[in-house]
C-alpha cells in the first residue's frame, strides 16, 4: 500500500502525525499498522486518510511502547505490510539486512539472524538495469 511514510511527533504527547504516498487506486482511509525499527521501537495503528484524486495521505496516531529487541522490531515491521514491488521488496530487505549487520558481533551471528529472519534468499543477487 505505502510507498514511503514520514512520521513526526506531536510535541509532549505519545501522538504523532504523518504524510504517507500512497499507490494509485487505493481506498480514501486505511486503519494500518507502524512499527519503528530503530529505537525505541514503538508501534502504533495508523489512520491513514487518502486525498482524493492523488497519492498523498496523512496519517495521524499513537504510539505504544514496547519491550521488544530490535530483531523482534525488524519482523514486525517486515510482517506489517505486504509488498507486492519486488524492487520495493528488495530495499525493505536490504535495510533490514544492514541493521542486523550493524549489530551482529561476528558473521556468524549476522548470517543466522538474517536467516532466521528469510532475508538471506537472493541476498546476493544483483541486477543491473540498462
Amino acid at each position: 500500500m505505502a510507498i514511503k511514510q514520514e512520521t513526526h511527533d506531536i510535541w509532549g504527547t505519545s501522538l504523532f502525525w504523518g504524510t504517507i504516498r500512497l499507490r494509485k487506486r487505493t481506498g480514501l482511509y486505511h486503519p494500518y499498522p507502524t512499527h519503528e525499527i530503530d529505537p525505541p521501537y514503538r508501534w502504533a495503528v495508523s489512520q491513514i486518510f487518502r486525498l482524493p484524486f492523488t497519492t498523498f495521505g496523512i496519517s495521524i496516531g499513537r504510539w505504544h511502547t514496547a519491550t521488544r529487541s530490535e530483531e523482534e522490531a525488524i519482523l514486525a515491521g517486515l510482517a506489517g505490510r505486504v509488498v507486492e514491488d519486488t524492487e520495493e521488496q528488495e530495499k525493505v530487505k536490504q535495510r533490514a539486512r544492514e541493521i542486523v549487520a550493524m549489530n551482529s558481533n561476528s558473521l556468524d551471528e549476522e548470517w543466522l539472524v538474517t536467516d532466521i529472519l528469510g532475508l538471506n534468499e537472493n541476498a546476493l543477487v544483483t541486477t543491473t538495469k540498462k
